[in-house]
């Protein structure tokens, strides 16, 4: 059963507007979420970088701050 006619432009209508005030996401992490790697060299390259890199906010992850000094060979 198909939905009245009227139904389907109102819902036509909340997508389009939808899409037209959401903010683009690609190449940036979603808010609140962090970056994702695959190797232990692509997190110290992100790790180096992180605070000049433009598309990463870390004001905005979830995780707490750790000292270089306290990840030992048992983090590995």
């Amino acid at each position: 059963m198909d939905p009245p006619e009227n139904e389907s432009g109102y819902f036509s209508a909340v997508a389009l507007i939808a899409l037209l005030k959401m903010r683009e996401s690609a190449a940036r992490p979603l808010l609140g979420s962090v970056p994702v790697v695959a190797s232990h060299e692509e997190a110290a390259a992100l790790a180096e970088g992180q605070d000049t890199d433009e598309r990463l906010d870390t004001s905005t992850m979830l995780l707490s701050p750790v000292r270089a000094e306290s990840v030992g060979a048992g983090a590995r």
